[in-house]
């Protein structure tokens, strides 16, 4: 589904639904009764206005990207967030995941340690928040040892669910290298934490 299309529906769902709050009250039940529905519900309109505003700022401030995104422009796209995240120094976690990830679908496992390593300077938790793509990325490239160190560290990251994923990749890079007793004794971790009712017996 394009981006523009839902831009459109939900502005104007938004417009329609601000047009009958201000306009149905007093053709339907009077001024009266308007001026009671206005005492009373006047800050959910104006939260609907905001709304709106911000959606459509969010929309034209970022419509090139959408743009790259509905073509799958990728070589293009990666220019873009080059320009935004590294030039103009916008290393958002949005910015920052989707040009990691653009780089991965042009299989330039380089590009994602470099980016890496830039934001590892200009904003190091996004590094932790973004661990998967950039272990991924040293895998990709065949960086086993690499991958081993970079997961090793990072195995006690302290989101639960990530955690879990972490520990996974670091045993298929301890398997990729052949290393089967420590893969296996990691495997075999997450497997405990997971399933502990099947160990107890």
């Amino acid at each position: 589904m394009k981006f523009k299309f839902i831009f459109i529906l939900f502005s104007a769902t938004l417009l329609l639904f601000i047009a009958v709050l201000v306009l149905l009250p007093p053709i339907i039940f009077g001024p009266s009764f308007s001026g009671m529905f206005w005492k009373i519900n006047w800050p959910f309109v104006v939260v609907l206005v905001l709304l709106l505003i911000v959606f459509s700022t969010f929309y034209f401030i970022n419509r090139q990207l959408f743009l790259l995104l509905e073509k799958e422009d990728w070589p293009a796209l990666v220019r873009y967030l080059e320009d935004r995240v590294i030039q103009k120094g916008n290393y958002s976690p949005r910015l920052v995941r989707l040009l990691a990830n653009s780089y991965l679908v042009l299989s330039d496992s380089a590009a994602v340690m470099s980016l890496e390593n830039k934001t590892a300077i200009a904003k190091p938790s996004l590094v932790d928040a973004n661990v998967l793509v950039f272990g991924a990325a040293r895998l990709l490239g065949n960086d086993i040892s690499g991958a081993i160190r970079f997961f090793a560290v990072r195995r006690d990251i302290k989101k639960p669910g990530l955690r879990d994923w972490v520990r996974w990749y670091h045993g298929l890079a301890l398997l990729l290298d052949h290393r089967f007793e420590e893969a296996s004794d990691e495997f075999s971790l997450l497997a405990k934490m997971h399933y502990p009712d099947e160990y107890t017996h």
